[in-house]
């Protein structure tokens, strides 16, 4: 018997054994206020967001025995971030802190003022700081891309750096709470495909509580012909109001499981794939976030577990089909609908609006070059998640401060898994005029407004990467940063403060460097981007009497901009 047991243990998961191991980060009881693999802004959520009491400064302690391997600073992103590797094969990921304990910070500001720099992303071996289960390791915050005070927490797969779901690994989460249901969305997936004798998608609502839901109006939807599904569903854990992701769905046709996908396991290369598994032009036109059944061909997320037809299913014979949602969060609590669809002869009154198909064709698993009047639109295998028609177009009309004409290329409602070229022609008199440094590719949207993209110039053109189709010209940045101090003037005396706060910002390129200085001595600042505020808080740098403050902010134009200030301490 003894051998038996000792050899089943083999075969158990690695999570069950983890389960015991960890403790919580935090000292207080979790709640979310986002879940593992929720969709977001062209990425799939990576961890679990840990609420933290709307407050900063909550103690941080490591979920095990480890070391710190690789600790990063950064004015975006996950701001204060901090990777403890253990040994069970797994690291732990602590973001978006308000600080380190004493003894990494002391090596993190060793590094910053040896390097000179506020953003560092360090790697460290295994005998430099190991850190014991329960230590106190940092303390929460909201530094980098945060929008509200929070712990963002993973736990990835060392060998692979695949983040896995948190939740599988036995951290206490009360949730006696089922999804929520909000809306169904059918999407007709051929030309010919009509949903209740309309040829276009039809949203419906949702009305039901205690897990059971069902469709507004009637329980039965006339199709004809391939359609995908699509639900809206959001997810609470208990004494939570936030609307969290939910952890699977599941789609079935007359009892059949032809769709199940699952939050378990994620991987950073498929993460705006996101884009490709909800209704991306539904999302783009009208921000409803519907996820979908249909699984496009360069889709590899690793969240699907069963897709039959690739989602897409064929409605015909005049049958009448039995579809249920099963829609789960990760403590098992299930919400359902059910609903039929009736199959039926499109309405032979009707015909589809003609839809204008002319264009350059591009495989989703084939290069590509588009040359058209003043651009060129060019990339690799893989930008689209499916075959398209790219079609442009010149505007007639431009912003008056806009080099080139406004191009419309593709259309933002088509999702690009990687980046492509955009390659735009300026105008003659802008090249005789503008140093070619200054010259960027621009996104125009709906009021004007420009967003500079990470651009170069070749031979007379100007090439950026981009990652949305939509509406393009040439801008030149020919202003520098503006630089705003918060509690400093020249000759004030700081003596009752504890810092020296800036504002910086920056009209167009965006701020590429800053460097400040205590009597020509260069001086730790860090840099919260979303608030574009600098802090330099006092250390020995400060000394008694008069001191030089100097701060010189440059673009990613080459503009230059700085302020000289003598400040009394």
């Amino acid at each position: 018997m003894r051998y038996i047991i000792s050899n089943l243990l083999l075969f158990l998961p690695v999570a069950l054994f983890a389960q015991s191991a960890y403790r919580s980060p935090v000292d207080f009881p979790i709640g979310l206020s986002g879940t593992f693999g929720e969709p977001r802004t062209n990425h799939f959520h990576s961890g679990i967001d840990i609420r933290t009491q709307q407050a900063v400064g909550k103690k941080i302690y490591a979920i095990a025995d480890g070391y710190v391997s690789r600790i990063s600073v950064s004015p975006s992103g996950y701001g204060k971030a901090l990777y403890i590797t253990h040994y069970d094969g797994n690291t732990s990921v602590y973001g978006h802190l308000l600080s380190f304990n004493e003894t990494i910070t002391e090596y993190v500001t060793a590094e910053q003022y040896k390097n000179e720099t506020f953003a560092l992303n360090l790697t460290l071996e295994p005998e430099q700081m190991p850190v014991r289960k329960g230590e106190v390791i940092a303390l929460s915050g909201n530094t980098g891309s945060s929008a509200g005070p929070h712990l963002h927490f993973e736990i990835r797969d060392t060998e692979t750096e695949e983040p896995l779901n948190p939740q599988a690994f036995g951290f206490k989460i009360e949730d006696k709470t089922p999804p929520t249901l909000k809306e169904l969305r059918i999407i007709p997936k051929s030309p010919e495909t009509t949903i209740e004798k309309a040829y276009k998608a039809l949203n419906i609502k949702l009305t039901g509580s205690d897990k059971k839901y069902k469709l507004t109006g009637k329980d039965t939807i006339r199709i004809a012909g391939k359609a995908s599904f699509g639900i809206q569903a959001t997810d609470q854990s208990t004494g939570s109001t936030a609307g969290n992701g939910v952890y699977s769905i599941t789609l079935s046709i007359d009892k059949k499981v032809v769709f199940r996908q699952k939050m378990d396991r994620l991987n950073f290369d498929n993460s705006r794939c996101v884009n490709s598994s909800i209704d991306y032009a539904e999302f783009i036109a009208k921000k409803n976030r519907f996820q979908t059944t249909e699984v496009q061909p360069g889709n590899s997320a690793q969240i699907y577990e069963i897709t039959e037809e690739r989602g897409v299913y064929t409605f015909e014979n005049q049958e009448v089909y039995e579809v249920k949602y099963e829609v789960g969060d990760f403590a098992g609590n299930i919400a359902t609908v059910l609903f039929y669809v009736e199959s039926a002869e499109p309405d032979a009154d009707k015909k589809p609006s003609e839809t204008d198909i002319n264009g350059y064709a591009i495989a989703w698993d084939e290069r590509f070059d588009y040359a058209g009047e003043g651009i060129r639109f060019y990339g690799n295998s893989g930008v689209f998640f499916d075959d398209i028609f790219f079609q442009h177009s010149v505007e007639k009309q431009r912003p008056a401060s806009a080099l080139a004409p406004v191009h419309v290329v593709g259309t933002p409602a088509i999702p690009m898994k990687t980046p492509a070229s955009l390659m735009i022609k300026p105008d003659e008199d802008a090249l005789k005029k503008y140093d070619s440094s200054k010259l960027f590719v621009v996104s125009v949207d709906s009021k004007g407004n420009f967003a500079a993209q990470e651009s170069v110039f070749q031979n007379g053109t100007v090439v950026a990467q981009i990652r949305e189709m939509g509406r393009f010209t040439i801008a030149a940045d020919i202003t520098p940063p503006v630089i705003t101090p918060v509690n400093i003037a020249d000759g004030k005396k700081i003596t009752a403060q504890q810092n020296i706060q800036i504002k910086i910002a920056d009209n167009l390129s965006g701020i590429n460097t800053y460097v400040g200085k205590l009597n020509d001595k260069w001086i730790l600042m860090d840099y919260d981007r979303k608030n574009r505020l600098l802090t330099y808080t006092f250390d020995d740098q400060l000394q008694k009497g008069d001191n030089i403050f100097t701060l010189e902010v440059t673009d990613y134009a080459g503009n230059k901009s700085e302020v000289v200030m003598k400040v009394v301490y």
